[in-house]
């Protein structure tokens, strides 16, 4: 059950910032150029999710180790996820401060 990135993929992949405690989640970049998303690294090294799916073994991969090219970071971003939350928490906060100088 080697589920383990190529060494020089696994060291790119533990500078990258983890998206929970211990696990970082990357793209990974296969021959041809099929690209993989939403997959979950365990120590930065080790395959443990694709897509939500947990990975015990490579035959629930649909690709091979050997087949990865690159890995990339999924960077989760807060910006154009359509809730306003950020534009909503400021003008609460505003709002709060004016009625408390009023």
């Amino acid at each position: 059950m080697d589920l383990r990135l190529p060494d020089v993929l696994a060291s790119k992949a533990m500078r990258f910032p983890e998206s929970s405690y211990g696990a970082t989640t990357v793209t990974l970049v296969l021959v041809g150029g099929r690209r993989i998303p939403h997959v979950v690294l365990g120590g930065g090294t080790d395959i443990v999710k694709v897509g939500g799916q947990t990975i015990t073994s490579p035959d629930q991969l649909g690709f091979r180790i050997a087949d990865i090219r690159d890995v990339l970071p999924e960077v989760k971003s807060h910006q154009g996820c359509g809730t306003g939350f950020g534009t909503v928490a400021i003008s609460m906060i505003v709002g709060t401060l004016i009625l408390v100088i009023l």
